[in-house]
């Protein structure tokens, strides 16, 4: 009885607690279908900020890889309004700062004009992602850059200051450069870079000739070779060619003396030699000789009657 008992006061309990929450059954119902949608939205808020991420770097790299110095392309990745919301277009605006910064320095002394432009460009890129940056990283490689451009302009102050609020990887080389602005002649070279000018090619029309460095040429010793003339190089080069023709005139004496001296020998070995050694015609039968055939008995009587034609005409004389 106690147990049933219990069990009954129980329930008029739950009843009454249902009763006094069933006003704001309605409320609660609500409640739970926001939470739900606030999760859902957010789900499909993350899936499509990946995706817009995965795109912005996709870009990033494909502006990045390319053969222009300038890098214009990844200038203007970054500008690109479909990519706001993204880390992307911090690194890309400090990635075209660096290489600017770099293309400054390189021709700083040769076209003056160009570098100082491109220095006021990347100056505010430095000091907005210096300032705001939400990367850690972007922001101490802007300070980094900002004091790379205070050196370029001989604002050594400026510089020091910014390279002392470098953290992370780049804190020691900040911290190392900061230090050798105290230095005088790092002063002194950074006051020289900053107004010094390259001269003028000749092409140019403002320098006619070779330009002017001042440079001093080593003196040369004065040896032996620089008193001599023309004359006496010539002289010592027949002296030269004589001593060669008659050198070689020798070598062709000695060759002819080894060629007589070894001609004997050749001929002693000659005679030494067996007679079997004849040649081989010397051994062949001689060829066996036609007979002769004798001679016609017909121009001997013409000779014996050329004589009596001729006698008989010398008679014939004397008798007259």
């Amino acid at each position: 009885m106690k147990s049933e008992r219990r069990h009954d006061l129980e329930s008029n309990e739950l009843v009454v607690w249902l009763d006094k929450f069933r006003p704001y059954t309605g409320q609660a119902t609500a409640v739970v279908a926001v939470v739900v949608s606030v999760l859902a939205i957010g789900s499909i808020w993350n899936s499509g900020s990946e995706a817009k991420q995965e795109a912005a770097w996709d870009a990033f790299a494909l502006a990045n890889d390319t053969s222009d110095p300038e890098l214009m392309a990844l200038l203007s990745a970054a500008d690109n309004e479909e990519y706001a919301g993204t880390s992307m277009p911090e690194w890309a605006h400090v990635t075209w700062a660096d290489r600017q910064l770099l293309l400054a320095g390189h021709a700083y002394l040769a076209d003056r004009s160009a570098a100082r432009s491109r220095l006021k460009k990347v100056e505010g890129i430095y000091s907005t992602l210096a300032a705001g940056a939400s990367d850690s990283e972007v922001k101490n490689r802007a300070r980094f850059g900002l004091a790379r451009v205070f050196e370029l302009q001989n604002k050594l102050d400026e510089a020091k200051e910014q390279y002392a609020m470098v953290q992370g990887d780049l804190e020691s080389l900040a911290s190392e450069r900061a230090t050798q602005l105290d230095l005088p002649e790092v002063r002194e070279a950074c006051a020289w870079l900053a107004t010094a000018d390259l001269p003028l090619p000749a092409s140019s029309g403002a320098h006619q000739g070779q330009p002017n460095f001042d440079v001093e040429f080593p003196a040369t010793d004065s040896g032996e070779f620089n008193t001599k003339t023309l004359e006496d190089l010539l002289e010592n080069l027949t002296k030269q060619s004589g001593k060669t023709e008659k050198r070689y005139s020798e070598d062709d004496e000695e060759k002819a003396t080894e060629e007589e001296t070894a001609a004997p020998e050749d001929s002693a070995a000659a005679e030494q030699s067996p007679a079997d050694d004849k040649p081989a015609e010397q051994e062949a039968k001689p060829e066996t000789e036609a007979p002769v055939e004798p001679a016609s008995e017909k121009p001997a009587a013409e000779a014996s009657e050329a004589e009596a034609t001729e006698a008989s005409a010398e008679t014939a004389a004397e008798g007259q």
